[in-house]
């Protein structure tokens, strides 16, 4: 969204008030009447263009063209760059053809109001021919992109990024009105109907190597909202007309721009320059085709999508033929979470649970498994599957809580906002269960029958019409998969909230109604009915939202089972009525970094083992046993904390071997196939492949680096994050460096909390976000040696410098609740430095900085 405080230009005061005045001086803030009266240089003044927070953009022109001129006042910009680091940004970005070029500076005094003001004015290259901010144009409700037009705006602002990225900037303010829009003329020659062009350097920052960018003004969030809206306004602007290729692009796109939301680098897996090939690949790939294919299709996808065994390890980018074939369970997921009550899945970022709820879809269960060459080989086997699981993904979905809509619904009238955020939900796994039936009937891969989908497309359309009579005329199954269709573009482009009317769809027994019509049916009678809700978190979805829609998940009848999986230790499952939703009363949590950590370090290997080899065997490049062999297995594995204190230095400890790198999981499996993959990537098939173990070092103190330093750009908690994550480390290496007995090194893996009292809400919710960055691990509760009952917390291995501890784990931080609360409150209060502490990584402040 664009910046809602305009800056003074007299003095360093503003105001959100476009026509007000300033908040410290009183003066005017728009005196752009004012500026059109100057004079500058040999350029004449015409007109305003727009108006950022530091400055105005107005066309100008000289003797022979129009420019696009900025005016900074000077007292805005800092002091020891006086403005020109935006021209050399500029310059060094230039000449790209999805970057406004930079003509020329202008330093001058101008006098405004009677009032000097000293000014930076610099000029650009007008972007003539109607050319239209990206937020301008998704206002037009006459703007009606096609698919390749969506293309070629995106992949021109990922292009323009890709450059910028390549000269070590950020662009770090890439709203919708720093994007403009240029309509290419016919007799251009190009093959766009539209030209992307970045604009506004004035934000731009130097990337400094391990720190991420910063927060909701990074150039990947902007760049997947864009993504997002343009989605949406090709849906609208398709509303009726479209078909199952042009859902499955705008699917694809949307799971690139959830990806792109991503704040972790590990996991993103995109630089823009990746962006602009995803983008032109979503088309290309869905020119034909849906995400449903045909069985010949699906014969054609039997191998899976990777080029590298340990590339891609974000389950949202994996192929749906991926899941099915790199799926593991050495765990035992699958059976903790069989309960009849709603289950909520949680863990540390990349455990496996978006991994988890894609495989128990029916979209990855009907793909067919090797030996099976027909239609009918799938059915027999689905026949004997005791459930049947529809997958909806807040990911993919959450665009019109990015665009804003149900906010004004909540500023006037809440019940109606909570109708909007049921019904949007409750549409999407209604589109799911018809388009998927549909498919199952027309590939034969379930015995369903033509009266089957009539009936279910009845219930479904009784679900949208607010009239009964309507309903029953409306049952035709292709006029109700394009009725809820225009009912999801029409809640995604609410362009008067007000006017919002709900259907029935915004039910709270919306779930229970389609399963008890998915029961009804012969073939589905003797099976479980499972919804699926992918990454219901609180980083996705507002707070509202999620207590609108919390009653539809909890208070069901056991003919509907629920899984849900969230971030961290989950969503509060409150209402807006106040209702609290206990766990183990309406809900039963599986935390699956506990799991993890609740079994023994050869379990785990072998959990790991049987991730990798199904990796291996899928690609037909390397093997599990080529893997250990470039790693190779490090001298000291039985015992690592007795090594560190048998060195010369801390700095002098090196990290290595697959064993080793395998134990820095703390059940967040997806971190460290990408820390394997950056290490042993080009090596397989080479002849005396073996990675230096120098470099394995180097390169595993990088990774985690980068782990510790993506935790700064969190949004207001980011620097209390870092700090706490720094804390606990140094704290576990000083207890490890103080050990009185080489041979039994004091290594604590967790924190267990003493007292039933609960957190006060400043501590809540920081240890929320703890738990939603995985700098904390829940770990399940007991019972201290004085009988009282306790909390464990598990660190998660990356952020403590002697992460990889020995097999018995069996050490821990023993704090009383209040000791506990101060931590959170204070992390600063967890360890302080002494003056003669020395790094245990050589050459890293702390083994973290």
């Amino acid at each position: 969204m664009s910046t809602k405080d305009y800056g003074c230009f007299f003095c360093d005061g503003k105001s959100s008030d476009y026509n007000g005045t300033c908040n410290q001086c009183g003066n005017p803030i728009n005196i752009g009447d004012e500026l059109l009266n100057l004079t500058i240089d040999d350029y004449k003044l015409l007109d305003i263009i727009g108006r950022g927070y530091y400055g105005w953009t107005l066309r100008v022109e000289d003797k022979y063209q129009p420019f696009a001129m900025k005016i900074v006042p000077l007292h805005r910009l800092k002091k020891d760059t006086i403005g020109v680091e935006e021209a050399r940004n500029l310059v060094a970005c230039s000449p790209h053809r999805n970057i406004a070029r930079f003509v020329r500076p202008i330093n001058m005094s101008v006098t405004i109001l009677k009032q000097p003001i000293d000014v930076l004015c610099l000029v650009f290259d007008y972007i003539d021919t109607g050319a239209k901010s990206l937020r301008i144009f998704n206002l037009d409700e006459g703007f009606a992109p096609t698919k390749k037009d969506v293309v070629d705006i995106l992949s021109g602002i990922a292009s323009g990024l890709a450059r910028m990225h390549s000269r070590d900037l950020w662009h770090d303010d890439l709203h919708d009105d720093n994007v403009l829009i240029r309509p290419v003329q016919p007799d251009e020659n190009l093959p766009e109907q539209y030209e992307a062009k970045l604009i506004d350097f004035g934000s731009a920052k130097k990337q400094i190597p391990g720190e991420p960018e910063h927060g909701e003004r990074s150039d990947y969030i902007y760049l997947s909202k864009h993504i997002l809206n343009l989605s949406a306004r090709f849906e609208w602007a398709s509303r009726g007309r479209l078909k199952p290729m042009d859902r499955s692009f705008t699917r694809r796109l949307r799971q690139i721009a959830q990806c792109l939301a991503d704040t972790n680098v590990t996991r993103r897996n995109y630089e823009p320059s990746q962006v602009v090939l995803a983008i032109r690949s979503a088309l290309n790939e869905t020119m034909t085709g849906n995400d449903f294919p045909t069985f010949a299709e699906m014969k054609d996808q039997m191998h899976v999508s990777l080029n590298d065994p340990l590339a891609n390890v974000n389950a949202i980018n994996l192929a749906p033929q991926d899941i099915a074939l790199l799926f593991r369970d050495g765990l035992g997921w699958k059976n903790r979470i069989e309960k009849s009550e709603p289950v909520l899945v949680v863990g540390p970022r990349g455990c496996g649970k978006t991994m988890l709820l894609r495989f128990l879809s029916i979209a990855s269960q009907a793909r067919p498994r090797k030996g099976e060459d027909t239609p009918e080989d799938v059915a027999a086997r689905l026949d004997k599957e005791r459930y049947i699981g529809f997958r909806v993904s807040i990911g993919e979905i959450r665009t019109p809580f990015i665009r804003s809509a149900y906010k004004k619904l909540e500023e006037t009238n809440e019940p109606l906002a909570e109708d909007f955020c049921r019904e949007y939900i409750n549409a999407h796994f209604a589109y799911e269960v018809l388009r998927t039936f549909t498919w199952l009937q027309e590939e034969c891969l379930a015995d369903i029958t033509s009266d089957d989908l009539m009936m279910l497309s009845s219930v479904v359309s009784k679900l949208l019409s607010i009239d009964d009579k309507t309903a029953m005329r409306s049952s035709n199954l292709n006029e109700v998969v394009e009725r809820i269709d225009s009912r999801v573009m029409e809640l995604s482009n609410l362009s008067n909230p007000m006017s919002y009317k709900p259907t029935k769809l915004s039910n709270d027994d919306v779930l229970f109604q389609l399963a008890k019509a998915i029961k009804s049916l012969s073939w589905t009678k003797a099976k479980d009915v499972s919804f699926l809700l992918d990454d219901y978190s609180p980083t996705l979805l507002p707070s509202f939202a999620i207590k609108a829609y919390n009653p539809v998940l909890l208070r069901l009848s056991s003919d509907v089972k629920i899984k849900i999986s969230s971030e961290g230790d989950g969503p509060v499952f409150t209402d807006t009525l106040g209702r609290k939703y206990k766990e183990g009363r309406e809900i039963t949590k599986v935390n699956l970094g506990e799991v993890y950590f609740q079994n023994n370090e050869a379990t785990c290997q072998q959990f790991f083992d049987q991730i990798l080899t199904a990796r291996f065997e899928e690609t037909g490049k390397g093997s599990l046993e080529e893997l250990k062999s470039i790693l190779e297995e490090h001298e000291h594995i039985g015992n690592f904390g007795k090594y560190i204190l048998e060195a010369d230095k801390p700095g002098n400890v090196r990290f290595y071997g697959f064993k080793l790198l395998c134990r820095l999981c703390s059940g967040d499996v997806s971190y460290i196939i990408e820390l394997l993959h950056s290490i042993a990537a080009g090596q397989w098939g080479l002849a005396n492949n073996h990675v230096d173990k120098t470099r394995q070092d180097e390169t595993t103190k990088q990774f985690t680096q980068r782990q510790l330093a993506s935790l700064r750009s969190t949004a207001t908690y980011g620097p209390k994050l870092y700090q706490f994550a720094e804390g606990i480390g140094n704290l576990l290496k000083q207890y490890v460096l103080n050990s009185k007995n080489p041979g039994k090194p004091d290594e604590r893996l967790r924190i267990e909390v003493e007292g039933a009292i609960e957190l006060s809400a400043k501590a809540k919710e920081m240890e929320d976000e703890l738990f939603r960055h995985s700098v904390l691990i829940p770990g399940g509760s007991g019972k201290s040696k004085k009988g009282l009952p306790t909390r464990k917390l598990y660190v998660r291995r990356l952020y403590a410098p002697c992460f990889p501890f020995s097999p018995t784990r069996q050490g821990c931080i023993d704090l009383e609740l209040d000791e506990y609360e101060e931590w959170l409150l204070d992390p600063s209060k967890i360890w302080i430095k002494p003056k003669s502490e020395m790094p245990l990584f050589e050459g890293i402040d702390d083994g973290l900085s």
